[in-house]
């Protein structure tokens, strides 16, 4: 199965060693970007770049190539646009864990039940 990201791949079931069928669920951690309710991925962009002043800790150079990487390899969604596509995929139960305090993205944490 083809993943919506261009060049990433999914399959049916992992290939783990040593696993069978009985073995094929568990548990799925992601953080993603994540566009607020009415956002599109410009404005996220640019909210990202106002939080500059969160960021003390990196050199002014250090923040460029953050939101320079931001800019050419993110792609925020909605959180239930990532909720649908984890069930897509066979995941299921959903829950956000975590959301930072910027509201920028968030950490999900989904099951997955494999079909016998």
């Amino acid at each position: 199965m083809r993943c919506c990201r261009a060049g990433h791949q999914s399959r049916a079931a992992p290939s783990l060693p040593g696993a069978t069928l009985a073995d094929r669920s568990g548990i799925f951690l992601i953080w993603e970007p994540t566009l607020l309710e009415g956002e599109n991925r410009a404005e996220w962009l640019d909210r990202f770049s106002a939080c500059r002043v969160a960021f003390a800790a990196v050199t002014d150079d250090e923040f460029a190539a953050m939101e320079s990487h931001m800019r050419l390899a993110d792609f925020p969604e909605p959180a239930e646009s990532w909720r649908a596509m984890g069930h897509q995929a066979g995941f299921a139960n959903a829950e956000q864990l975590f959301m930072m305090p910027n509201r920028l993205g968030r950490t999900s944490m989904s099951r997955r039940q494999w079909l016998r």
